[in-house]
C-alpha cells in the first residue's frame, strides 16, 4: 500500500481599529494571512506466512515522510491613516510595517511490526520504529523506539468454557519516542532582525534531544471472544 495526503489551507484576516478610538486615536488598519500546508506520504508491506500447522507469523513494514510549513504575513498602518475613515495599508501615515514568519519542519520514519501465534493461545508482539526528526540538531536527530507484547489465551487450554468463554492475559513494554515542537522560526523581515537574534539563542538549543517514555503493563481481559 502506498498512499499521499495534502493538508493545505488559507486564512486571510482584516483588522479596523476606529479613529478616535481608545488604543489608536489615530485609526489603525491591519491585514495578515496564514498559509497551513501538510504533506503525509506512507507505505506499507505486509507478509503473513506458517511456520508449521501450530506457528503462524505475520510481518509488516512501512514508513512515513512528514512535512510541514506554516507562514504568515502581517502588515499594519503606522502612525495613524493620511485620510480619515479610509482603511487601508495605503493611507498609512508612515511607511507600512510588514513582517513575515516562516515555520518548517519535516520528520521520516521507517517501522516494522510482527506477530507470532503459537496454537491460538500464546502471542508475541514485536513493534520497532525510528524517527528522524529536521526540529532536533542535525549531529542527534535520530531516535529509536520499541515494545513487545506477549499474551496468553488461557481459556484455549480449558476443557470446560462454561463460566467463561474467552480470557485472556497479556504483559507488555513499551517506547514512546517524541522530537521537538516546531521551533525553527525563521524571520523574513529586516525590520525585526534584531528581535530575532535576541531570542534566537533561546529557540536553537544545541543539546536539545528527543524524549522517550517507556511503559510496562499487564491486563487481565474476561469476556465474549
Amino acid at each position: 500500500m502506498l498512499r499521499t495526503a495534502p493538508d493545505i489551507s488559507k486564512t486571510d484576516f482584516w483588522s479596523i481599529d476606529a479613529m478616535k478610538g481608545m488604543i489608536y486615536s489615530q485609526g489603525r488598519y491591519s491585514e495578515s494571512s496564514n498559509t497551513q500546508q501538510l504533506f503525509n506520504s506512507d507505505f506499507l508491506a505486509t507478509y503473513n506466512n506458517s511456520w508449521t500447522e501450530n506457528i503462524r507469523y505475520t510481518i509488516n513494514i512501512g514508513g512515513n515522510a512528514m512535512y510541514y510549513k506554516n507562514e504568515n504575513k502581517l502588515a499594519n498602518t503606522e502612525g495613524g491613516l493620511v485620510e480619515p475613515y479610509n482603511y487601508s495599508l495605503e493611507n498609512s501615515l508612515n511607511p507600512i510595517y510588514r513582517r513575515e514568519y516562516l515555520s518548517e519542519a519535516a520528520k521520516n520514519s521507517l517501522y516494522a511490526f510482527a506477530q507470532l501465534e503459537y496454537k491460538r493461545f500464546l502471542y508475541l508482539d514485536l513493534t520497532a520504529r525510528n524517527d528522524w526528526s529536521s526540529t532536533l540538531p542535525a549531529n542527534d536527530n535520530s531516535f529509536f523506539y520499541p515494545s513487545v507484547s506477549l499474551g496468553f489465551v488461557f481459556t484455549e487450554l480449558m476443557e470446560q468454557q462454561d463460566l467463561l468463554s474467552f480470557g485472556k492475559v497479556r504483559a507488555s513494554y513499551a517506547g514512546v519516542g517524541s522530537d521537538a515542537i516546531h521551533i525553527n522560526w525563521k524571520q523574513l523581515t529586516k525590520s525585526l532582525i534584531m528581535k530575532v537574534m535576541a531570542i534566537w539563542p533561546l529557540l536553537i538549543v544545541p543539546f536539545l534531544t528527543w524524549a522517550c517514555c517507556p511503559n510496562l503493563s499487564t491486563l487481565l481481559k474476561p469476556g465474549q471472544s
